[in-house]
């Protein structure tokens, strides 16, 4: 594999998000854009995601992110040529404890604020949004209609597809191994194919940035955590769409994802 030994950006990892990085520096005019993936486009843990697609954070930060990916999904067939399989299907939360309900009421203020709409809907309304749901322990769920989700091997696709096209190089079966430093500054990355100097390195790395991190001296509160998704034999009892559902006691969440039901002990 050829790779180049200068570049202007390299992005460390070619995930959802270092896919979205590159074709957006390009797009913007930047040029010599690289991505470095040990694996192959979307193979980490971008393949393993559920695909969910909601606005309901915490913070106004994420919340801005969402509102605009969710834009970005709604014309995303138009500008990337890629069907995403975006459905604004909702994201409903189901609750069970006092107190972690009156949590959410700082929070949906917020979301209300920036234009999410997000509802508290009593336990039989989330039912009629999921038939199958048992709700005799539930005190009431949080509902946002217009949150959805997408497919994230298709989004990734996309966003590869157009990088390249903008000119940037994805290069695959390429692990990063160090951080070249100098001058208090970044200055390129060794890699299993031999050095690249840059003078701007993103880490995309995902649950692998804090390694990426300490190889430059970094120290990033990232801690991967091992979390399981199974899915289930064609399932008709529970008929389609359904939602992401958290139960917010347990952490359990479930989908449909075509016949099949999609569900993790999160």
């Amino acid at each position: 594999m050829s790779v180049p030994r200068t570049a202007s950006v390299l992005v460390i990892g070619g995930g959802v998000v270092g896919c979205s990085i590159a074709y957006h520096l390009a797009r913007r005019g930047v040029r010599d854009v690289v991505v470095v993936e040990r694996e192959t486009v979307g193979s980490g843990t971008t393949s393993k995601a559920a695909g969910g697609i909601r606005a309901q954070f915490p913070t106004e930060t994420e919340i801005r992110f969402s509102l605009e990916s969710l834009r970005v999904l709604e014309s995303f067939r138009d500008e990337f040529g890629v069907d995403p399989g975006f459905r604004r299907i909702g994201y409903l939360f189901l609750v069970s404890d006092a107190a972690d309900l009156q949590g959410f009421e700082a929070r949906i203020a917020l979301q209300r604020r920036l234009g999410v709409d997000v509802r508290v809907v009593t336990p039989k309304e989330a039912q009629a949004i999921v038939p199958a749901l048992h709700v005799e322990d539930l005190i009431a769920a949080v509902w946002g209609p217009r949150d959805g989700l997408a497919g994230p091997a298709e989004v990734t696709a996309g966003f590869a597809r157009r990088a390249r096209e903008l000119g940037v190089r994805i290069l695959e079966g390429v692990e990063t191994t160090g951080i070249a430093l100098g001058g208090g500054r970044v200055r390129g990355v060794e890699t299993s194919e031999g050095a690249v100097a840059a003078p701007v390195v993103v880490n995309a790395a995902g649950p692998a940035a804090a390694r990426i991190g300490r190889l430059a001296g970094v120290v990033l509160p990232v801690y991967p955590r091992r979390r399981h998704i199974f899915y289930t034999d064609p399932f008709p009892d529970l008929p389609g769409p359904v939602p992401i559902t958290t139960d917010r006691a347990s952490g359990f969440y479930f989908r449909k994802e075509l016949e099949q039901v999609l569900l993790s002990p999160g």
